[in-house]
């Protein structure tokens, strides 16, 4: 069940960030109401819900966003890597590490340059603390 929440949330993101008004989907048994809490996005990729209730957003240009779903306030999570947009590329996903909860541990997919006109897909990890992200390395 959480799988296709998640695909029809990850395959609905792009249009339910753009919509000014809510959408409605159906699947085979039931039916989703769909709420905007953000129209104003720059090329959402990925969501992820913190235990606290909070969203962190990635956004395809290389910003990472930690949302307040209950009001809209937002801010920008600054220490993320140097990301290019380019095609499919940017700042792509973002996951909870399994023990965030204890080690605040993130893990961002993301389209690095490494010349000119090339870039490389980089998965990297970093700890958040509120509005900053630490001690960043590279996973793979």
């Amino acid at each position: 069940m959480r799988v296709t929440i998640c695909t029809l949330m990850s395959l609905g993101i792009a249009a339910i960030a753009h919509a000014q008004e809510d959408i409605r989907l159906y699947t085979d048994d039931y039916r989703i109401d769909a709420v905007p809490l953000v129209t104003d996005l720059n090329l959402p990729w990925a969501l992820e819900f913190l235990p606290d209730g909070m969203m962190l957003i990635t956004e395809k240009g290389g910003v990472l966003l930690l949302m307040d779903p209950a009001t809209g306030e937002r801010e920008q999570i600054d220490g993320v890597p140097e990301t290019r947009l380019i095609g499919q590329g940017g700042l792509m996903d973002v996951v909870l590490h399994p023990s965030f909860a204890e080690n605040s541990l993130i893990y961002l997919t993301l389209a690095v340059p490494v010349e000119q006109y090339t870039v490389m897909t980089r998965v990297v990890r970093g700890r958040l603390d509120g509005n900053r992200l630490n001690d960043v390395e590279v996973v793979f």
